[in-house]
């Protein structure tokens, strides 16, 4: 598969911009001023992934990667990879506390909330963007 620029801009731009807003809000604070700020985070971040995702579908139906597909398919497989990168994101969180000594994952019930958020922002962005996204 031949990926220009553009297309990695296209499929990228999204989480990008949520990582941006997250580089902004944490230095100064707001995830510990406004505690609630985690949880419209992860349901964006969640959404970005599945734009991404879907953003890549196209592609690889543009260059006869992938053909015409089931749609039920398809949202398993774009809530598969927002739920694989939200899971690697509740590592990094992980190790972030391990090696700061700071309380990024405040316990148990956070961590599934957050999980939780990404796949219904995932879902959600599915189902809203899903006819755009793939023509």
């Amino acid at each position: 598969m031949k990926l220009t620029f553009n297309d990695f801009v296209r499929i990228m731009m999204y989480p990008i911009i949520v990582f941006i807003i997250h580089l902004v809000i944490a230095p100064i604070g707001l995830y510990e001023k406004y505690v609630w700020i985690d949880i419209p985070m992860h349901f964006l971040g969640g959404a970005s992934i599945a734009l991404s995702a879907m953003a890549m579908g196209k592609i690889m139906l543009k260059n006869k990667m992938l053909g015409k597909t089931n749609l039920f398919i398809l949202f398993v497989f774009v809530v598969s990879v927002v739920s694989l990168v939200a899971v690697f994101w509740e590592f990094f969180e992980f190790s972030i506390d391990i090696l700061s000594n700071s309380n990024l994952q405040i316990g148990l019930e956070d961590t599934l909330g957050d999980l939780f958020m990404g796949i219904l922002g995932g879902s959600i962005s599915f189902w809203a963007f899903y006819p755009k996204a793939l023509l």
